[in-house]
């Protein structure tokens, strides 16, 4: 036990996304071969459904802890900052969409100077729907979050701003312990049970033979999608290291948990628990962290723009039509993309061929 316990956390995502594909591309072929050999039949999606069914209660779990994370961590960080709480808060926010408008920028360049290179002569296929094909599990398991995440944040900002004014500390100790409790569920609870979680995902995904017959047509852009991941962190690391004169690439080291597990789950929120100690551990302020992270995992999206960008862009591109840019509202720049004049493109038929490309099966 003590072995297990000095592996670090990086090292179980990696294990647990290798050993994911592993059972959920050998398993089915084994348990195969033992109904034939014994004339018996066992489900041969047996192991995988077991290891979906962990998935779907821990990925309920995790969806009713995460607005209790944001309260546990904002709402004491804010309200121990004192002094230009406000403002540190407004700068956050700032940068935050102003780093995710750039990155989505970046990708959009990227995509219209390297599509017709790297999908030259690529047509999108008439693909199921991907989240079809996954399996859902032995157990159906609802739990629902208390609050939004959204209603989390505004709740977190009220109050940690508001113990800012208060002249007693009460208040601050009391969330001080709520936010104890959290760091204990999170240790004890959610980051030990995340790498199984991680299996049961790739197990599945694995499992799903449409999963791989989009790999083979979007593998370029999703290529793509990761160098450009690594640029923005580049930049963004660099950045940070500059103004707090540390060394960038020791930092995004550190940070790698967290990558990884953003990767294993594709969800910032889940990813908080692993940010915050790998933020932790990289050196910065624990105040700055507990207030930065949940709040940054919500609202600072720049991996979300360059993967949500460049698929989008690879499916209009893949259905030979360009994307345009128009002012006015959103339903208008949609009728603009989906109207009848593409061939065979209306918007609902438009809608399927968006989902049948995994885009919102896997990036939303």
């Amino acid at each position: 036990m003590k072995l297990l316990k000095k592996i670090p956390l990086l090292a179980w995502i990696v294990i647990a996304i290798l050993a994911g594909v592993l059972i959920g591309a050998t398993t089915p072929g084994m348990i195969g071969g033992i109904n034939s050999g014994l004339g018996i039949s066992i489900p041969t999606d047996v192991v995988v459904q077991i290891f979906v069914s962990f998935s779907t209660v821990f990925s309920a779990f995790l969806s009713f802890s995460i607005p209790l994370i944001i309260i546990g961590f904002i709402v004491p960080g804010i309200g121990s900052l004192a002094q230009g709480a406000g403002k540190m808060l407004g700068i956050t926010v700032a940068l935050s969409y102003l780093s995710s408008i750039v990155a989505g920028f970046l990708a959009l360049t990227a995509a219209l100077f390297l599509y017709p290179i790297l999908l030259k002569g690529q047509r999108l296929e008439s693909f199921d729907n991907p989240e079809n094909a996954l399996s859902t599990g032995y157990i159906k398991f609802e739990l629902d979050p208390i609050m939004g995440v959204m209603s989390a944040l505004i709740l977190s900002f009220i109050l940690g701003l508001g113990i800012t004014a208060l002249k007693t500390r009460s208040m601050l100790n009391l969330f001080e312990d709520f936010q104890v409790i959290i760091e204990k569920l999170l240790s004890y609870v959610i980051i030990p049970l995340l790498p199984i979680h991680i299996v049961g995902v790739f197990a599945n995904m694995t499992l799903a033979g449409q999963v791989a017959k989009i790999l083979s047509v979007f593998g370029m852009v999703f290529i793509m999608v990761i160098i450009l991941h690594w640029i923005t962190l580049t930049l963004q690391y660099t950045v940070a290291g500059s103004v707090s004169k540390r060394n960038p690439f020791r930092m995004l080291k550190t940070m790698m948990p967290a990558y990884f597990t953003a990767i294993g789950t594709q969800s910032s929120a889940a990813t908080i628990p692993v940010t915050v100690r790998s933020a932790k551990k990289a050196g910065i302020s624990p105040r700055v962290v507990d207030f930065a992270i949940p709040l940054c995992a919500t609202i600072h999206l720049s991996g979300s723009m360059i993967t949500i960008t460049s698929c989008a862009v690879a499916v209009l591109y893949m259905t030979g039509q360009n994307p345009q840019f128009c002012l006015g509202n959103s339903s208008s720049a949609y009728a603009r993309h989906y109207d009848g004049r593409s061939p065979g493109c209306t918007r609902r038929r438009c809608d399927d061929r968006h989902r049948a490309a995994g885009v919102d099966a896997w990036f939303q």
